[in-house]
């Protein structure tokens, strides 16, 4: 297989030939439910053969993983409320037109059916830069590889598939999407043809334990919409990972003809029996407003808000694509001379991200309820988030790099003409000076004994996983902070 690297908006796109072998049966998903899919139909797929596939995001053959690229076709549904959109979510919908599309999806799986673990993460691929990205797993490959989960990535979005198809128009120019009021039809008909029982599946012989539904940022904005428009009524998804989204959630239909809106806050439906994990960043609690759509936890809900990270940061602009998982270099906080007119946040999110698809894994497959986690405190007169001295934020889930500090980590605080959304998401990285490190601790010793005591506080929570907690101690226990 050839790799080709090129750039785009977050600092990568992968593009490489991709060898397919046939598929065998798959199977299906144990569903204790009286509920049959029939409703939702079962889309054909097909084997591009032509042309160089794009990626989405990151790969690693030497992990032990094999990549295959699909089309998928058949008509979708639009939809239209029956019932009033309120901001508890509980709505009620009904198909209004219908169009044929044409779409692709991505499959990442372990090569080894022994190194599957039965957990199957399908990502609503994001489109904010314009073109397909798979956020999640980039910030989460390392975890997923490891642990053996199989990644599907759909581009359920126009946006999507027509860059797809100015990019590499010899591989995608058969593509056609009839626009994104159709989106939450592709997405449950995916989720369907990965549970169907046809001879050839995306999965192969692997079959599956759970599928949970992923988005990122505004893949987490349609997400909700999709949750509280679709998830009883078509039940496709056993979980959902819910991450960096906004004050509301997208339009049921954004159509010149019907342009339905969501309400401004917008609530996970209660009734909806199925986990929910909701990761924010800082960035999202107050600069994306999220703060006012906060809701109680449940059996069926945990909302985590992260101390000392970002919306976008430096990993996900940056490192994700080089770390295997084994280097503790990840864990460094540093000034970056990337394109903002501050250095970017350098902070946990992607550990945090880990640990969140972990806690959803094991409460769907196991039902081990995730901790319930403290919110970032808010002063909502201004609104802003509350910070200590030195600036860094208070409550949360926190980690070494807020409890532990070597630099001020924020969600906030960057601006740049050249590049407009720096200021609300990618935060800020502002070391801290030598005298303020003193006051702190006596001597690296005192420095690795604050991470290591605040580093395994965060494992014993389940906020952090044991791997990436030694990769954060090993990485503190290398530095001089006085030289």
């Amino acid at each position: 297989m050839k790799l080709i690297a090129s750039s785009n908006y977050f600092g990568l796109c992968f593009v490489l030939v991709v060898a397919l072998t046939g598929c065998s049966d798959s199977d299906n998903n144990n569903d204790n439910e009286d509920f049959s899919y029939s409703a939702v139909p079962v889309p054909e797929f097909s084997t591009p053969t032509v042309g160089d596939a794009l990626l989405p995001g990151p790969f690693f053959d030497d992990r032990g993983y094999e990549k295959a690229e699909y089309f998928v076709s058949g008509e979708a549904e639009s939809y239209t409320n029956v019932n009033e959109l309120t901001s508890i979510g509980e709505w009620d919908v009904q198909a209004a037109e219908v169009a044929e599309y044409k779409t692709r999806v991505v499959v990442f799986k372990p090569a080894n059916p022994a190194n599957y673990n039965g957990v199957v993460i399908v990502e609503w691929l994001n489109v904010s830069a314009g073109s397909d990205l798979g956020n999640d797993w980039m910030l989460a490959h390392t975890e997923l590889t490891r642990r053996g989960y199989a990644w599907i990535g759909v581009s359920a979005q126009s946006r999507g598939v027509e860059s797809l198809k100015e990019t590499r128009p010899e591989r995608y120019s058969a593509l056609s999407h009839p626009g994104d009021s159709f989106s939450y039809s592709i997405f449950s008909q995916i989720g369907n043809l990965i549970r169907s029982d046809s001879d050839e599946g995306l999965l192969g012989s692997l079959g599956f334990d759970a599928l949970l539904a992923a988005g990122e940022s505004q893949s987490a904005y349609r997400l909700l919409t999709y949750v509280n428009a679709l998830s009883r009524q078509h039940r496709m998804y056993d979980g959902y990972f819910i991450h960096s989204r906004y004050y509301s959630s997208a339009p049921l239909s954004q159509s010149p003809q019907a342009d339905i809106p969501a309400p401004e806050i917008v609530l996970i439906r209660d009734d909806l029996e199925k986990p929910v994990m909701m990761l924010q960043t800082e960035s999202d609690v107050v600069a994306l407003s999220s703060y006012l759509n906060r809701q109680a936890d449940s059996d069926y809900f945990r909302l985590w808000e992260t101390a000392g990270t970002a919306h976008a940061d430096y990993y996900i602009t940056a490192t994700n694509r080089s770390d295997n998982g084994d280097d503790p270099n990840v864990a460094a906080v540093f000034e970056n001379p990337l394109f903002c007119d501050k250095p970017i946040n350098t902070g946990p999110q992607h550990f945090l991200v880990k640990a969140a698809i972990a806690a959803l894994s094991a409460w769907v497959v196991e039902g081990t309820l995730p901790t319930i986690a403290d919110r970032l405190v808010v002063d909502e007169a201004i609104p802003a988030l509350s910070r200590d001295d030195l600036g860094i934020a208070l409550g949360g889930i926190r980690t070494s790099f807020v409890d532990a500090p070597l630099a001020t980590l924020s969600g906030e605080g960057n601006s740049s003409e050249s590049f407009g959304f720096c200021n609300r998401l990618f935060g800020t990285t502002k070391l801290l000076d030598a005298n303020t490190i003193a006051s702190l601790y006596a001597d690296n010793e005192a420095y690795l004994n604050a991470v290591k005591a605040s580093t395994n506080e965060a494992v014993a929570s389940g906020f952090l996983l044991s791997e990436d907690a030694s990769l954060i101690i090993e990485y503190a226990a290398q530095l001089d902070i006085f030289e």
